[in-house]
């Protein structure tokens, strides 16, 4: 019998830890004394195991795997085609995983490990070779312990009490140096360092959010692509979602560099599609990563109906024909392009695929001949693909190719991949303007655009989340039409402030509809993306931006603009403090909910219009569809006076024919609760409620509902629609549209409301507000009542611009509950001029209406066309450098209590040139054009500036 003491001569082992193992196995009386001995032997030295393993596992768990090994060997089958070993041990706490150390093998383990145990601890360990060039592989699959109480603080507060207990103190600084750096970015950290006891290469990859052990297979198919054979592996989560995995490998002949940018490559990917590319091993990390991209773009713009222009044309004076139409196209392209079928054939010509990223690669860092390698593409595309609508699909990838301006695909570091495109390519009979900026994005949770319409641009971003896969289908086909659209309004509702509009969607993953912590984690890859284009990458010093953006809140990540700002400042943007709008008190911003700032413009024309058509607020019933748990929502309950009848939110349908209770609605409002919790004994005997979840219920009057969200999703086309005035502040664009606006008629055809103020954007098609007001309704769009947040966010952002950073600090932002004066009174200027632009335009609209000029909802447009072009033209006169022009209007437009503090030389000093420059030509814009309606002169326009010279 072997003696412990060679054992221990041979293993990382003293005798004292070795006798203790020994008793251990030897408990169970499931092996002879000799056994037990000679199992040590083999298991602490002949398999030769890291020497980490030996030192951080507890000697019983030592004894319980070597025992289980153990049992594996003597049922082994004893054949060429391997060794046979295997064990599998799953239980609440732990797991135990022996296999064969083949690809085959060891993903189909780690697959297995991501699915059960997804947030565990894993440690993975190789031994020396069993039988020719066979090894084991060990996976040790733990829960993380935190502090239970929290007594600690920083990363001994983060760490899992394994580690902090288990690792050497080198480890816990290494670990912690890697962990400081991933918690001040979103990108995910590399660092690689040498092992100078074993000779080993250590790569540690640092990542943060909602990435769990789902890129550990994924690692190993990239490791097993590149020839890279890794010893040892780990995988530690931290309590604030940061994740840490770090290879051991040996091969001195490994190209880091290739191998990191792999590494980043595959964090990147999402799940499903085209990434089967990279998990098949058809395509590295990399070359999946731009065919994901590759892909989505395509689903977006791919199109071959070339006749569609001409029926277009045919049908263009039948407005619901050419909806129709419109509706039959889209549906027609989706489908025969949809995003399986672009996968499969991505899947089928991988070999041009990656044809295609060496082309790309060629293009944007010089990787090659571009000019040749299109050549070999279009020589492929001829040869191997038979099928014309597969020819297409590549041929859209050829021409991402070649529209891509700018990307960070191939920066170091990064946590999205982003492109500027040229935006000549959009189809003139879809889209009527091209926009000034296109920005295409792809990251790990999301798939998101932003467009804008000017250099220097404005708007919110929308998160997109789809609770279902058929909404998910929905929204991926049709996310850029409406991206397009938001900005395509922005810009309209822009005309009254020095920037132009913008709009950013980032659509959430069929998926991760439910997941808070994706759609955070996609919002801020996607922010950081832009940031790469803006200031360009971290690893480049950079002086002026890029790009001037200015981002505000919308749906879903209102919460979020406090981060924006502050990463934006940790990433060296100098516009920081402007670069996020409607921001915390804490860091000085005009938050849009706090103050109702987007309801004070589409309540002004509510309330101006029944004024106009003498009827009383308190008396008019009203019907709204967002509820009292969102910002616009909310405000318009507590701002209004009416009897509101109904309102319609995400958690259902709350109506009462004889108006909701408006104390119990407050209180919702004030709350920020959804409608469910409205005071059920508060409902006439003809109220009710109906959940989304709810099924086959039974209204008041005999209408049975099978599916309560349904009925939500098509309530404001219900029969129960009859108001005076309706108010959507919610819901998914062309929720009213040329296929069912006719349900707000009733059975004669007479409007079944009176007056319709669009709070949300889109919310009701062009065409469809057009027939509404054929037929009686008074329908005033989007772009011109939503736009008091958009003002609120741009007196925000020159505030910032125009202050100091320390008087920035002094009187904006709000500290231990102090508010500072200068911030109380600029809030309340905010607000009165927010009320001030959306009288001016009601009024024109109203008249011009009234005259016979056309369509409210045409009439809207026509003033944002006009007010932007003379906008427009006046920023490329002298007109804009003229110093007492200048100076009249900063002193029109400053609000008093700014111009108090900075004063016009201040402005003129700290506010960029271009902003300036825009900000008087709107100006000068809108007072001209809101003063002297739509049909005024050249020479009027001559007298009207003569004025402000004068």
């Amino acid at each position: 019998m072997i003696d412990l003491q060679t054992i221990a001569a041979q293993s990382p082992l003293t005798v004292e830890q070795l006798e203790a193992i020994e008793h251990f196995m030897d408990a169970p009386n499931l092996l002879s004394p000799e056994a037990v001995r000679k199992q040590l032997h083999w298991f602490a030295v002949e398999l030769q195991l890291a020497t980490y393993y030996f030192r951080s596992t507890p000697l019983e768990e030592i004894a319980q795997h070597a025992l289980a090994l153990a049992a594996s060997r003597i049922v082994q089958t004893h054949s060429d085609g391997g060794l046979g070993i295997q064990l599998i041990s799953e239980q609440a706490e732990t797991a135990v995983y022996i296999v064969e150390d083949v690809s085959r093998r060891t993903i189909e383990i780690e697959e297995r490990i991501e699915s059960r145990y997804p947030t565990f601890r894993l440690e993975s360990y190789q031994t020396a070779p069993i039988r020719g060039d066979l090894r084991l592989r060990l996976y040790l699959a733990g829960r993380p312990t935190f502090d239970p109480d929290r007594t600690q603080k920083g990363f001994q507060a983060h760490a899992t009490q394994q580690f902090l207990q288990r690792s050497s103190q080198e480890a816990k600084d290494r670990y912690q140096a890697l962990w400081t750096s991933v918690r001040k970015d979103v990108a995910p950290r590399v660092h690689v360092s040498h092992k100078e006891d074993s000779g080993e290469t250590r790569l540690m990859l640092g990542v943060r959010g909602s990435r769990p052990l789902a890129t550990l297979s994924a690692f190993s198919h990239l490791f097993h692509r590149a020839g890279v054979a890794i010893a040892r592996k780990y995988v530690e989560p931290f309590a604030d979602d940061v994740e840490i995995m770090t290879f051991y490998f040996n091969d001195e002949q490994v190209d880091i560099a290739g191998l990191e940018r792999e590494l980043i490559a595959a964090v990147l990917l999402p799940s499903g599609g085209v990434s089967s590319l990279f998990s098949d091993e058809l395509l590295s990390a990399q070359q999946t990563l731009y065919a994901t991209a590759a892909a989505a773009f395509a689903h977006q713009f791919v199109s071959e109906f070339d006749d569609y222009a001409v029926v277009r044309a045919a049908v263009a004076h039948d407005l619901e024909a050419k909806g129709v139409l419109d509706s039959m196209r889209l549906n027609l392209t989706k489908n025969t392009f949809s995003t399986a079928r672009i996968a499969v054939t991505s899947a089928r010509y991988h070999h041009i695929v990656r044809l295609l990223f060496d082309h790309f690669a060629a293009l944007h860092v010089g990787a090659g001949d571009a000019a040749q390698i299109k050549a070999q593409l279009e020589r492929a595309l001829s040869r191997d693909v038979s099928y014309h609508r597969d020819r297409t699909i590549l041929g859209f990838f050829l021409a991402f190719n070649e529209l891509i301006e700018q990307t960070n695909f191939f920066s170091r570091t990064r946590a999205t991949v982003t492109f500027q495109l040229r935006t000549a390519f959009l189809n003139r009979e879809e889209f009527d303007a091209a926009p000034f900026g296109l920005v295409f994005l792809v990251g790990r949770e999301f798939v998101g655009f932003h467009v804008r319409f000017r250099d220097i641009a404005r708007g919110g971003i929308r998160i997109v989340r789809s609770r279902t896969a058929d909404a998910y289908a929905r929204n991926v086909d049709t996310i850029f039409l409406e991206n397009y659209g938001l900005a395509a309004t922005q810009q309209s509702k822009n005309k009254d402030i020095p920037e132009g509009g913008s709009k950013g969607i980032v659509l959430i993953n069929e998926g991760l509809a439910d997941s808070d912590a994706a759609a955070a984690n996609a919002f801020k890859s996607y922010v950081d993306g832009l940031l790469d284009l803006m200031i360009g990458p971290r690893e480049q010093p950079h002086d002026e931006p890029k790009a001037v953006l200015f981002l505000g809140p919308d749906e879903g990540s209102a919460g979020l603009m406090d981060w924006a700002a502050t990463h934006a400042r940790s990433r060296g943007y100098s516009l920081w403090k402007s670069f996020s709008t409607g921001k915390g008190l804490e860091l000085g911003g005009v938050p849009h909910d706090r103050y109702g700032m987007t309801t004070l413009s589409v309540h002004t024309y509510a309330t101006a219009t029944l004024e106009k058509l003498g009827l009383a607020e308190e008396r008019i019933f009203k019907i709204q569809t967002g509820g009292p748990d969102g910002d616009l929502g909310s405000n318009e309950i507590l701002i209004s006076r009416d009897n509101t009848k109904a309102i319609v939110d995400g958690s259902g349908v709350v109506y009462d024919p004889a108006g909701l209770d408006r104390e119990e609605l407050t209180r919702l409002a004030r709350a920020r609760v959804p409608v469910a919790e409205y005071d059920k004994t508060l409902l006439s005997d003809q109220g009710f409620f109906v959940g989304v979840t709810e099924r086959d219920v039974r209204l008041p009057d005999g209408t049975e509902v099978p599916n309560g969200e349904d009925f939500r999703n098509r309530f404001h086309v219900s029969p129960y629609m009859q108001a005076d005035l309706f108010v959507p502040c919610g819901g998914r664009p062309s929720a009213i549209n040329l296929a069912n606006w006719r349900n707000l008629l009733d059975d004669s055809g007479k409007p079944r409301v009176k007056v319709i103020v669009e709070g949300a954007n889109l919310f009701i098609t062009q065409e469809a507000r057009l027939r509404l007001e054929e037929h009686g309704v008074i329908v005033f769009k989007d772009a011109s009542t939503n736009k008091g947040g958009v003002t609120s966010s741009s007196l925000e952002v020159y505030a910032s611009l125009a202050m100091t950073d320390a008087e920035y600090q002094e009187h904006m932002v709000v500290e231990g509950g102090l508010v500072p004066d200068f911030r109380s009174a600029l809030v309340d200027q905010i607000r009165a001029r927010i009320v001030h632009n959306a009288t001016r335009e009601f009024e024109l609209l109203w008249e011009e209406w009234q005259r016979g000029a056309g369509a409210l909802s045409n009439l809207s447009d026509r003033v944002s066309r006009h007010i932007n072009r003379l906008a427009d033209a006046i920023a490329g006169s002298d007109l804009v450098d003229r110093t007492v022009v200048r100076e009249t209007v900063l002193r029109r437009y400053t609000p008093p209590v700014l111009l108090n503090l900075v004063g016009v030389a201040g402005i003129v000093d700290r506010v960029p040139r271009a902003y300036l420059n825009a900000l008087i030509a709107s100006q000068i814009a809108a007072d001209y054009v809101y003063s002297t309606g739509l049909s005024a002169t050249e020479v009027e326009f001559a007298n009207f500036v003569a004025q402000i010279v004068s």
